[in-house]
């Protein structure tokens, strides 16, 4: 956990985080690979967009924790290849589920909102309460295109990783049927992805 900014968790939050974490790590390596490449986006975004203080304190810790809900499901599952829409389904809302469950009892409500609407959308697609544009601010927005960059440039048991020209085309799609942040995405593509597509840098 050498790559972890420990300046950026208040002191009082420091022995969770890293318990949590080593637990997710042990249950999951995969998760606990993309919770550290999601945390490491989320600041890079929140830099760029001119997020500090306790907002980026707040931000950085539900982005380390945002999957750890994980730990509620059977790590078999979570690795497998070919999962039932059934078992997606499990997935997909017992983690978030967990990881409101784990954290509300330790963190502050403004970590678990952030945590537990990384899988929600601005158009109200996404999940479990399908909130739109105007109850998710910059720092949910912020987590929610670093989680899906995350998860498509990053390989898994049950998924290959992506070309960098690809999860541009995603992000982008994305963005244009509403369901990402339009800022958000320019950002993440210009910091992460870009450099590594061979493209050249946008002319700003």
């Amino acid at each position: 956990m050498e790559n972890i900014k420990l300046e950026l968790i208040d002191e009082k939050y420091r022995q969770y985080v890293f318990e949590l974490l080593s637990r997710l790590e042990e249950h999951s390596k995969e998760s606990y690979e993309h919770s550290l490449d999601v945390a490491e986006k989320s600041l890079a975004l929140a830099f760029a967009l001119g997020i500090d203080g306790d907002d980026l304190r707040r931000l950085y810790v539900a982005s380390l924790l945002h999957d750890v809900g994980k730990l509620f499901i059977e790590s078999d599952l979570l690795h497998k290849q070919n999962a039932t829409d059934e078992e997606r389904e499990m997935i997909r809302f017992g983690h978030i589920q967990g990881t409101k469950q784990i954290l509300e009892d330790v963190f502050d409500d403004e970590i678990v909102k952030i945590a537990f609407n990384h899988h929600e959308r601005l158009d109200g697609s996404g999940y479990p309460d399908h909130f739109r544009a105007r109850k998710l601010d910059v720092l949910d927005r912020i987590l929610q295109v670093a989680d899906v960059t995350s998860a498509l440039i990053m390989s898994r048991s049950y998924k290959d990783a992506l070309a960098a020209e690809q999860v541009i085309e995603i992000l982008d799609k994305l963005v244009k049927s509403g369901e990402l942040d339009k800022k958000c995405v320019a950002e993440i593509e210009r910091i992460f992805l870009i450099p590594l597509s061979g493209k050249k840098q946008p002319i700003l």
